[in-house]
């Protein structure tokens, strides 16, 4: 485990905010919610995977990097992170898997009132569950049931839980702990114009978790349409790590002869997003009707909109309902990939609709969905308890 101790500027409160699952460049955990925390004073003590990324040295964080660790071995990262709770007990525990409530409820146990915790619910899990592919199908209803039940019991040690969805916080009504909804809206940073050549190819881009369910199949079966069929200039660019077969996605490439027109690029800093963004024309958000994906609404659509890109995708409900009160893009049934084919190529021809769609994102990005407000949300949780 490797650490890097930025200088101290002040104690507030001390936090310390793990996680055995996530990247410490994670977007949500690092540069939103550790930071707001460490500008505003708070010092902070983080632990997360480590992710091969310039480190940094910024006033109140306390940076520790785990080693990366295969899914049936993170277990080891539990007895790390209670051992570096019991070496340096402090005050608040920000919690950002769920597998590390059970690390939460036994120092919760050994420290009581001294120690409160704060659960940073991503997703929820329960009905993530249902569609675990590494999960047999006939098990998954009763993990769910089961996991549903253990996570109740273990929040109960928590003085906090933190919703980043509001279609979360409906199954836990009856927990009587305090309940805030951070969403995961995107930082506010300047407008940068677009270098974007006139004569490049069409450019769609896909940044985030790379699965079946998050859309993969769907992209690339519509940019089958618009390359081998409607024979347009498309390029598809998907950004993040591959959560799926990898023989599999490489064979769906070659037997569609889509080499030449996608682009893995794998995690990449946060920092090199801006560029990723800059050279696109759509953002694709064609996830597949899973129960978390439909009563979300994906942090992706707000990143698109901040980097004014027009979006297509699926048709949710929660979707459909964000795009009429601000029409940034068009909904379409993400799996069929004719008529997802039809939308893009509609909106690749039309230049117009696409700046006027970018346009009305960016500025609802810019009034409503950044993350300025959510970091209040957030500095409140501490700031109510000195």
């Amino acid at each position: 485990m490797n650490l890097v101790r930025g200088p101290v500027m002040r104690n507030e409160q001390t936090i310390m905010m793990i996680s055995a699952v996530h990247v410490w460049t994670d977007t949500r955990i690092y540069f939103k919610e550790a930071q707001s925390l460490a500008q505003a004073g708070h010092r902070v003590i983080f632990y997360a995977q480590d992710f091969k990324s310039p480190k940094p040295d910024d006033v109140n964080l306390e940076m520790h990097y785990l080693p990366k660790r295969r899914r049936f071995m993170r277990w080891r990262h539990w007895w790390t992170l209670y051992h570096a709770y019991d070496q340096q007990p402090v005050t608040w525990l920000h919690i950002h898997d769920p597998e590390l409530l059970v690390v939460g409820w036994l120092l919760k146990w050994r420290f009581g009132d001294r120690l409160n915790i704060v659960y940073d619910m991503h997703e929820h899990l329960p009905a993530a569950i249902l569609t675990k592919p590494w999960i047999p199908h006939g098990l998954r209803r009763l993990a769910a049931s089961l996991f549903a039940k253990i996570e109740k019991g273990l929040m109960k040690s928590c003085h906090t839980v933190i919703f980043a969805e509001i279609a979360y916080k409906q199954y836990y009504q009856t927990l009587n702990l305090k309940k805030v909804d951070v969403l995961n809206y995107p930082l506010k940073t300047p407008r940068k114009p677009s270098d974007k050549q006139p004569q490049a190819p069409f450019i769609l881009v896909y940044v985030g978790v790379l699965t079946a369910q998050r859309g993969l199949d769907n992209m690339l079966n519509a940019l089958d349409v618009l390359v081998n069929q409607m024979a347009l200039n498309v390029q598809l660019k998907l950004v993040g790590p591959l959560n799926d077969d990898e023989r599999r996605l490489a064979k769906l490439i070659s037997t569609k002869h889509l080499g030449a027109n996608c682009q893995l690029t794998g995690r990449l800093p946060y920092d090199a997003l801006e560029a990723i963004y800059q050279s696109a024309d759509i953002g694709l958000c064609l996830l597949t009707p899973t129960p978390n994906n439909v009563n979300s609404v994906s942090t992706k659509l707000f990143e698109y909109m901040a980097a004014s890109l027009p979006i297509v995708a699926s048709d949710f409900q929660n979707f459909k309902s964000l795009f009429q009160q601000y029409p940034c893009g068009v909904v379409v049934k993400p799996d069929d990939a004719q008529v997802v084919a039809n939308l893009i190529k509609a909106m690749l021809i039309a230049p117009k609709r696409r700046k006027q769609y970018g346009e009305t994102g960016r500025k609802a990005f810019e009034q409503v969905f950044n993350w300025e407000s959510e970091a209040q949300k957030l500095l409140a949780i501490y700031q109510d308890n000195r």
